[in-house]
């Protein structure tokens, strides 16, 4: 049965987003490492509506926001759901604060 998992990746049916390619065990900090990872990259891209996507603010920029995306993706992916989790709430918890910050902004100019 394995034989055929090995035929259908090399045939390209298969869901490599899901596929766990190596086990570790538990690292402390993953999850704020990887959030300030991210940050330091954030600044690099911007959201274009005719694209759909992120892209590089400068073209000299070397960085495509969808394989950056798959790529933090899959690297969550390989440790525990614990730290996609605690990701995840990093980041929620940076949007709720910009978003705040940002309202403050609006009230305090009117």
């Amino acid at each position: 049965m394995s034989d055929c998992g090995v035929f259908l990746e090399c045939a390209g049916i298969s869901d490599p987003l899901t596929k766990i390619y190596v086990t570790t065990k538990k690292l402390e900090h993953l999850s704020i490492s990887v959030f300030f990872f991210v940050l330091s990259q954030l600044s690099k891209l911007q959201y274009n509506k005719g694209v759909g996507s992120l892209i590089a603010k400068k073209p000299t920029d070397l960085i495509d926001g969808a394989p950056f995306v798959c790529g933090v993706i899959t690297l969550l992916k390989q440790f525990h759901s614990t730290h996609t989790h605690n990701f995840l709430a990093l980041v929620g918890q940076y949007v709720r604060a910009h978003v705040g910050e940002s309202d403050a902004k609006v009230t305090l100019s009117t």
